[in-house]
């Protein structure tokens, strides 16, 4: 049974501000990855940091008529939990068009090469992310191979 001091939802403010810390680095390492493999200045925004259920995670998504492509991710190693990365359809149609180098049209699907392409932009932002959390924490991490949904938030 886990005390209520480890349990994630009761994380303190310095340990919100640490983990941000720790994130905005595994944004800088991703950005960094996937701009070199796409030949384009990639952006990520800072990150934002809240903790919810994973019931309660369709109501932080967005409107539910806002399409979504969600990638899921077991993390594995001496911690275990999830890593969900969630991209508007527009920027996932336009992430993976630059990583196949293959122009997906506005309301086409992405096929099985352009998911293939987000499952593997996602492994490398998740895994930018642990790999700076596995430091940070001098622990293994590590993620599981990523499932991809696309439908509405």
């Amino acid at each position: 049974m886990t005390d209520a001091a480890d349990d994630i939802r009761n994380l303190s403010l310095a340990q919100l501000d640490a983990l941000r810390e720790v994130a905005n680095i595994g944004a800088g390492h991703a950005a960094t990855a996937l701009s070199q493999m796409t030949g384009s200045t990639i952006l990520i925004s800072v990150p934002r940091i809240k903790v919810v259920p994973i019931e309660d995670m369709a109501v932080e998504l967005g409107p539910p008529e806002e399409p979504v492509a969600a990638v899921l991710m077991a993390m594995l190693g001496d911690l275990t939990g999830r890593t969900l990365l969630v991209f508007p359809r527009g920027i996932a149609m336009r992430l993976a068009s630059l990583l196949t180098r293959r122009d997906i049209p506005d309301g086409a699907e992405l096929g099985t090469l352009g998911e293939s392409a987000l499952k593997e932009a996602a492994n490398i932002i998740g895994g930018a992310y642990l790999n700076a959390l596995s430091e940070f924490m001098g622990m293994m991490l590590m993620n599981s191979p990523p499932d991809l949904v696309i439908d509405m938030s």
